[in-house]
């Protein structure tokens, strides 16, 4: 059941949106299959090869994980320590995610009394004290918004209940026709996120 369970798995990951944070589930999966795998096959050895074999596994096993464990050790002689206080904590995350600023100004200036629908920046829900809607599945997922003109843009975000909306890196490309200004009015840029305020 394993196999199928994780054949079956995958065969729905790549029909629906290929992104790693939902390949997390059936990473344990394929660890013990792989584990459950190697001890089958060492199992089935004449005696006087299974220890060599078990060996030589876990020499492989450490060989495989050596590159990743010296870039981690490596990265951990470069990086600075963790941020101590709140406004550490803010640098520190503005620095590793460009739309933390955006966020950061809205829940300064409206607590949680803000709706905003965000592209592409799923990552970034925990930060927003207000609502943050946006996703590949579940209320207000990408294909419940309309791209072909402005007012489409605008009536479906209302019909969400947003208040403002999150661009990261132009994706998807908004359709800039001559009554956007006029319906969205930019509040935060920051490197490859722009977002807006929706005029109600």
């Amino acid at each position: 059941w394993l196999p199928v369970f994780t054949l079956g798995y995958l065969l729905f990951w790549f029909l629906t949106s290929q992104q790693l944070r939902f390949l997390v589930p059936i990473l344990p999966v394929l660890s013990l299959m792989t584990a459950g795998a190697l001890e089958s096959l060492i199992a089935r050895l004449p005696d006087p090869w299974r220890r060599p074999a078990w060996i030589s596994c876990i020499a492989a096993l450490i060989l495989l994980a050596a590159p990743a464990l010296a870039r981690q050790y490596a990265w951990m002689k470069i990086e600075a320590a963790p941020p101590r206080t709140q406004s550490e904590r803010g640098a520190f995350l503005a620095d590793r995610f460009p739309s933390y600023r955006c966020y950061a100004e809205l829940n300064a200036r409206l607590q949680s009394r803000y709706t905003i629908y965000a592209f592409h920046d799923e990552p970034m829900k925990y930060y927003a004290q207000g609502t943050q809607l946006g996703d590949w599945f579940g209320w207000g997922r990408y294909s419940d918004v309309a791209l072909d003109s402005s007012r489409a843009l605008q009536k479906s975000l209302e019909r969400l209940g947003a208040d403002f909306l999150l661009v990261n890196e132009g994706n998807p490309a908004l359709p800039r026709d001559s009554e956007f200004d006029s319906r969205f009015v930019r509040i935060c840029r920051n490197g490859p996120v722009t977002a807006f305020q929706i005029r109600h």
